[in-house]
This record gives C-alpha cells, structure tokens and sequence, in this order.
C-alpha cells in the first residue's frame, strides 16, 4: 500500500515539474494549472484511501491473529529438537523444581538402599537346661 501512495507521489511531481516547464514565465498560468493540479492530487488521495481502507482492515486482522499464533508456533518450533526442548524446560520454573524433587528423592532412595541382615532359625525350641538354643542360618 505504500508503494500505492510513493506511486501516486511521484507521479503528482512529475505533473508539477511538467505544468512549471510548460508554463514558462506566465505565473498566472502556472498558478491555475498547479490548483487544478493540487486539486486532483487531493482527490486522487482520497481514492486511494478508499480503495486501501478495506484492505488495511483485512491486514490488520490477519496481523493480530498471526501474532496470536506466533508464540505456540515458536513453542512447537522448539519441542522439534533437542535444543528447543531444553530451552523450554530451562524456562520453566515450576517444571525445574519438580524435576529437582524427583532427583533429590532418587538420590535418598539410592542411599537409603543398603544390605538388610536377615537370620532365620534352622531348629528352634529349647535344650534341657530351658535355655533356648536357636541355630542362625542367614539370609541375603
């Protein structure tokens, strides 16, 4: 559209030049011509603006939806490669805490895993003494 309006610009400084040539030294006629010049110039912008009007609604509109729509296309974009996927999680502090709790509860569960000594009695039952006599086999 601007390219429209640069066009039309140019083309009304090319009138003026044209009319100052033709007229010469005659300042009156000069002056008629650039009126009847300024004149048209004014009505030819005003169709223009009428013409465009239209157009720079439909642009408009379509402008603020593909703004709309720019950030989730930017987030797909990202979840294409491992980079992007990272950038996302990175950017996401909720997300960083989970995954901190995860690995921090992983870890305890690793430390906490230790051997458990387990005896089981092969005979049990009491010697004649009334001591209890417990034979230990262990388990691992």
């Amino acid at each position: 559209m601007d390219v429209e309006w640069q066009a039309l610009e140019e083309k009304h400084e090319q009138e003026i030049i044209a009319a100052t040539k033709k007229a010469g030294d005659d300042k009156k006629a000069l002056h008629e011509t650039l009126k009847t010049l300024k004149i048209s110039r004014k009505t030819e912008l005003q169709q223009l603006k009428e013409t465009q009007r239209p157009k720079q609604k439909i642009f408009k509109m379509e402008l603020k939806r593909l703004e709309k729509e720019l950030p989730q296309a930017e987030h797909d974009l990202k979840l294409l490669s491992n980079r992007g996927k990272l950038e996302l999680v990175l950017a996401d502090a909720d997300l960083i805490g989970t995954l901190k709790e995860r690995w921090i509860a992983s870890e305890v569960a690793k430390r906490l895993d230790y051997p458990i000594f387990m005896a089981v009695s092969e005979r049990g039952g009491k010697d004649t003494s009334g001591v209890r006599s417990v034979c230990l086999h262990s388990h691992q």
